[in-house]
């Protein structure tokens, strides 16, 4: 089991070759992790506190879930530009 999330981990912060570390997913990383955590200890909380707003909830979740997906499509422009200039390097 901590093989697979260490490949995982290793797969998701490393550029198309898997052997250098991407900085753009590095540091989506590190602003989607904390952010996940904020969110569910917030969650949470509201439960226990009987403050739960369900309108609340739904906003957050789906500005992060936006934030999420503008992250994906940065990283995936990225991805699909280093093959190219690879490519190009290679075959030019």
């Amino acid at each position: 089991m901590l093989m697979t999330l260490r490949k995982l981990l290793k797969d998701v912060l490393t550029e198309n070759d898997g052997q250098s570390y991407c900085p753009v997913r590095v540091f989506a990383a590190a602003l989607s992790t904390p952010t996940v955590i904020l969110f569910v200890t917030g969650f949470s909380r509201a439960i226990y506190q009987d403050h739960f707003n369900g309108l609340d909830l739904a906003t957050a979740f789906s500005t992060m879930c936006a934030g999420f997906a503008a992250l994906g499509a940065g990283v995936a422009v990225k991805s699909f530009s280093d093959n190219r200039s690879r490519d190009d390097a290679t075959h030019g």
